[in-house]
């Protein structure tokens, strides 16, 4: 990569955020094309919604795409066999926990979709999951321990 596509990649991304991102020189065309900021992303923490379901009038089609993640650790297994993980987006230093698209489509291909930039997206809603922060996944544990 460029130094000139580098330093766009930096801008769009929103600056001094990606200043631990690694973008290796070999690659011939940007990471990300296009951002999309989940609609998650802006809600409130106090969430009244259960925290692994979705209204069934709210989907959340989110890139879950490996390839946008970055210090990904498994914290769990759902019953279908998806592993959900905990990760940072690679523009982002908020901590998810949600799923890999490329695992989601080994199980549901349905629930996957292929953007415009040619990153995969998840359907969480058809899974009958919520994307979550790890503070919101981190109470949901806590509360079903105790």
């Amino acid at each position: 990569m460029t130094p000139d596509r580098r330093r766009l990649l930096r801008t769009a991304l929103g600056g001094g955020a990606l200043g631990a991102l690694v973008v290796p020189d070999g690659w011939v065309r940007p990471v990300v094309r296009t951002i999309v900021v989940p609609a998650h992303a802006a809600s409130s923490p106090a969430t009244t919604a259960a925290p692994t379901t979705v209204a069934p009038t709210t989907t959340f089609i989110g890139p879950s795409d490996i390839r946008l993640k970055r210090d990904i650790a498994a914290v769990g297994r759902l019953a279908n066999g998806l592993v959900l993980y905990r990760y940072r987006y690679l523009w982002s230093e908020q901590v998810y926990v949600g799923v890999m698209a490329q695992e989601v489509a080994r199980i549901d291909r349905a629930a996957v979709v292929e953007g415009a930039d040619g990153f995969l997206r998840v359907d969480y809603g058809r899974l009958g999951l919520r994307l979550m922060t790890w503070d919101e996944w981190d109470r949901q544990v806590s509360a079903a321990a105790a």
